[in-house]
C-alpha cells in the first residue's frame, strides 16, 4: 500500500466508519423487508408494495457483501468505498421517498421521509457539498414525483414547506456531524503521526536514522529467543570504519560524519528485507541477519566491504571497513556480540578491509 496523505488517510477511515455503519443499516434494513415480504404474501400489504419490498431487498443483496469486502480491505481502494457510500446514500433516500408518495401522502405524513434524511445524516460522513446536492435533489425528486401522481392534492403548501423544512434540517445536521467526525479524525491522526515520531526518536540513531544500540540488543535478544526455540539460523555482523580517528584528525569531524551517514545509507540499501541495519556506537555499525548461514554471511559481508570501497566522498578520499561476524550456535546476545567483536579484531589484526566470521 502506498503511503498516504494525511487527509487521504482522514478519508480512508471516515469512509471505513461509515462502510461499518451502513453494513449494520442495511442488514437491519433487509431483515425488516424480509418480515415486510413475508407480510405482503400474507396479504398484509398490496401486490405493488410486494415489487417494491423485492426491489429494495435486491438492492441489499447486491451491495452488502461487495461493501464487506471493501471494509475487509481497509485503505485499498479509497475512491471505490466513496462511491459505494453515496450509492447507498441514494438508495436509501430514494426508499424513504418512494414509501412515503406510495403509502402516506393521502395523510400528508411525512415521517418515513423525515427519518431517512434525519439518520442518513447521521450516519454517512460526506462532503457538505454531496449531501446538500443529494438531499436537494432527492427533495426536487420528491415534490415532483407527489405532484404528477396526485396533482392538487398533494401539491400543497403545508407539504412542499415541510419536506424542504426536513431537507433543510437533514443537511444541518450533516454538516455539524461531518466537521466534528472530520476534526477527531484529524486530531488522532496527529496524536498518532507525533507518537510514531517520539517511537523513531527513541529507537533510531539521529545522524544517520539506522537503529540504535539499545534497539539492536533488544532484536537480538528477540532474535534469539525465536531461533531458540524455532531451531533457525541467526547472524550478526559489525563493522568499524578502519584509521576513523586519522580520518577526523586529517579532513575534520563534519566529513567524519559525511563518511558515517553514507556508509549507513549504503548499508540499508544493500541489506536483505528483514534484516537489522543499525549504529552499535560512534564509527560501528551491526547488521542483524536472522534466517541465514556462514557461507551466505560471509558473501553479503563481503560485498559490504566492496560497497563501501566503492563509495565517493567530497575529498576524494578512499575509505575501508572491516567486517566481524558470528552466528548461532546456542549463544547468548552478548556471548553473539563478544564473538562478533573478536572477529573484528582478529580482522583488523590481519590488515583491515577484510572479513573474519565464525
Amino acid at each position: 500500500m502506498e503511503k498516504l496523505t494525511q487527509n487521504q488517510r482522514i478519508h480512508a477511515i471516515v469512509f471505513q466508519e461509515n462502510l461499518d455503519r451502513i453494513l449494520k443499516i442495511g442488514g437491519i434494513f433487509t431483515i425488516v423487508e424480509i418480515i415486510d415480504l413475508i407480510l405482503s404474501l400474507m396479504g398484509v400489504f398490496h401486490d405493488d408494495i410486494k415489487v417494491y419490498i423485492l426491489i429494495v431487498l435486491a438492492i441489499h443483496f447486491v451491495l452488502l457483501p461487495i461493501i464487506y469486502y471493501q471494509k475487509k480491505l481497509y485503505y485499498v481502494h479509497i475512491r471505490l468505498n466513496a462511491i459505494l457510500e453515496k450509492v447507498y446514500f441514494v438508495s436509501v433516500m430514494t426508499w424513504g421517498t418512494a414509501f412515503t408518495v406510495l403509502n402516506q401522502i393521502k395523510q400528508g405524513n411525512l415521517t418515513t421521509f423525515a427519518l431517512v434524511l434525519v439518520v442518513l445524516s447521521m450516519v454517512v460522513t460526506m462532503r457538505s457539498e454531496y449531501t446538500t446536492l443529494l438531499m436537494g435533489l432527492n427533495n426536487v425528486i420528491f415534490l415532483s414525483i407527489g405532484n404528477l401522481l396526485y396533482e392538487e392534492t398533494y401539491f400543497t403548501t403545508d407539504i412542499m414547506f415541510t419536506s424542504i423544512m426536513y431537507t433543510v434540517i437533514a443537511i444541518s445536521l450533516s454538516r455539524q456531524f461531518d466537521k466534528q467526525r472530520f476534526e477527531i479524525k484529524r486530531n488522532h491522526i496527529m496524536l498518532q503521526e507525533q507518537n510514531e515520531k517520539l517511537e523513531n526518536l527513541a529507537i533510531r540513531d539521529s545522524m544517520t536514522q539506522l537503529y540504535n544500540n539499545a534497539y539492536i540488543h533488544d532484536f537480538i535478544d528477540k532474535s534469539i529467543k525465536y531461533c531458540n526455540t524455532q531451531k533457525g539460523p541467526l547472524c550478526i555482523l559489525i563493522l568499524d570504519i578502519d584509521d576513523f580517528k586519522q580520518i577526523n584528525d586529517t579532513y575534520g569531524h563534519l566529513f567524519g560524519d559525511e563518511v558515517i551517514k553514507s556508509i549507513a545509507s549504503m548499508l540499508k540499501y544493500r541489506s536483505r528485507e528483514g534484516d537489522i541495519v543499525g549504529r552499535y556506537g560512534g564509527e560501528e555499525f551491526m547488521i542483524v541477519m536472522p534466517h541465514i548461514h556462514n557461507d551466505i554471511t560471509a558473501k553479503i559481508a563481503d560485498r559490504f566491504r566492496v560497497g563501501v570501497e566503492e563509495l565517493v566522498f567530497s575529498k576524494d578520499v578512499k575509505v575501508t571497513v572491516s567486517i566481524g561476524g558470528a552466528c548461532l550456535e546456542e549463544h547468548t546476545a552478548m556471548e553473539l556480540i563478544e564473538l562478533a567483536d573478536k572477529n573484528l579484531y582478529e580482522a583488523k589484526r590481519r590488515g583491515k578491509n577484510r572479513v573474519v566470521i565464525s
